[in-house]
């Protein structure tokens, strides 16, 4: 879906009910603020998910689903780790997964972190290919992470969801109109359903400003709910 597309159509629903009106520059706070909303709710599904039992592997096809949605904003970034203490990328959403020389890197809880130094079956071990790790917030340096045992290279790879880039529907003036152009625009870069599934819900919160409860209800009618 073209942010053009994204944009008409959320004016033409808007001028079917007859509420008001959206400029361009509201339209990309908007469409903004949902996709990033709706990028939270699909990773809590996803963390519930992968946090728990599920039967019939219904959990399983729920995740491949969202993962397979979030694959556009799923990148991998070396860490650069001196001394045990890591440098990476600042702006990741969510951390899917680190690695060391292929190996999985255990995330820990800073209330695991004794219970794994003291651990006598799986202690961080190099010859063993146990590694665990955490994160921290190092002020005036900003998300680092700790590994154990202590690595001292570039060797570890992270991969994380990035924040979803802004859309902007850009545009030139001919004969004093606005006149979309799609150089200068940023496209969404969600697939065609799921960008669908975002203008609904840009709708439903158009539906809230304007206090029309009818438009309020259309967008809950047409939302997929995460519940």
């Amino acid at each position: 879906m073209t942010v053009d597309y994204a944009y008409k159509y959320i004016l033409w629903q808007m001028n079917k009910n007859q509420v008001g009106s959206l400029s361009a520059t509201e339209f990309g706070y908007l469409f903004n603020s949902e996709q990033i909303a709706y990028m939270n709710d699909l990773l809590g599904v996803w963390q519930r998910n992968n946090n728990s039992k599920q039967g019939n592997l219904t959990g399983l096809i729920e995740n491949q689903t969202i993962l397979n949605k979030l694959l556009p904003f799923t990148k991998e970034s070396p860490i650069e780790f001196n001394n045990g203490v890591g440098t990476g990328v600042q702006d990741y959403v969510y951390i899917l997964a680190i690695t060391y020389l292929g190996h999985k890197m255990f995330y820990l809880t800073k209330d695991q972190l004794y219970n794994m130094q003291t651990d006598v079956i799986d202690p961080p071990s190099f010859s063993d290919n146990k590694y665990y790790f955490t994160d921290i917030y190092i002020d005036g340096s900003g998300k680092r992470f700790l590994s154990y045992p202590s690595i001292n290279d570039s060797l570890a790879k992270l991969y994380y969801v990035d924040t979803p880039n802004p859309v902007l529907w850009n545009y030139t003036i001919v004969s004093g109109r606005q006149v979309y152009s799609s150089s200068g625009s940023s496209q969404p870069l969600w697939d065609e359903l799921t960008a669908q599934e975002i203008c609904n819900r840009c709708l439903k919160k158009l539906g809230v400003h304007f206090k029309d409860g009818d438009f309020v209800n259309y967008g809950n009618s047409v939302i997929q709910t995460a519940n």
